[in-house]
């Protein structure tokens, strides 16, 4: 009876043995029943990409400003004032001839009266130009003559351009014969620089430039 329990007990430990090694064999690797554990797949980290800083705009280089010179204003230019009492040249025109009847040009005129012929000598004549000259009627006999007087060519008074007024030269306005128009009371004729003006029964006649002159009667001459 002994020996049979012995027996029996062998036997049971070794099928537990077998059950024991077939529970091991199934929780192996290989075994169908192994159950697979989930590996954790890790997510590498992303370096944060560094924003670039922004280019700086460049320093502008410091430049010599260049300031023009300053441009003076414009004065207005003030027109010459012509003479209310100016006469129109074309009315005036010379038509005299020297003794050698060789043409003086420029303008002329006589007074109202026409007691004094005067005029302004022009270029390209005979006589050069800029000479105002007047000869009062009575000047033959009320101004002694440097010469025997030969003919109507008698002294007169003259202011010349730049010059001095004098009554040593000839009457260049009195020939020939012919009408010689009027220089009205308070006008004014003006040629080369010089100007005659009628006042009353005298004329005045004057360089523009340096207020030399003569004031010129029947009776009397006056230089200034």
């Amino acid at each position: 009876m002994i020996k049979r329990s012995t027996r029996l007990s062998v036997t049971a430990l070794a099928a537990a043995a077998i059950a024991l090694s077939l529970g091991l064999a199934g929780c192996g690797p290989s075994g169908s029943d192994v159950a697979s554990t989930p590996t954790a797949t890790r997510t590498p980290a992303k370096t944060p990409t560094a924003t670039p800083a922004p280019t700086p705009s460049p320093t502008p280089t410091a430049r010599t400003q260049v300031v023009p010179p300053a441009t003076p204003p414009v004065q207005p230019v003030t027109p010459p004032q012509s003479n209310p009492n100016a006469v129109n040249n074309a009315d005036y025109v010379s038509h005299a001839t020297d003794s050698d009847g060789g043409a003086i040009t420029g303008v002329e005129f006589m007074t109202a009266a026409g007691d004094i012929v005067c005029g302004i000598t022009g270029p390209g004549g005979s006589v050069s130009a800029g000479s105002a000259v007047c000869t009062p009627s009575t000047w033959a006999e009320i101004i002694p003559q440097a010469t025997p007087d030969t003919g109507p060519f008698v002294h007169a008074a003259v202011v010349n351009r730049g010059g001095i007024a004098s009554y040593l030269y000839p009457d260049w306005f009195s020939q020939p014969a012919r009408t010689i128009p009027v220089l009205p009371a308070g006008k004014v004729i003006s040629l080369e620089g010089m100007t005659c003006e009628a006042i009353g029964a005298t004329v005045r006649c004057s360089d523009d430039s340096t207020g030399t002159g003569f004031l010129a009667s029947t009776e009397a001459i006056t230089f200034f």
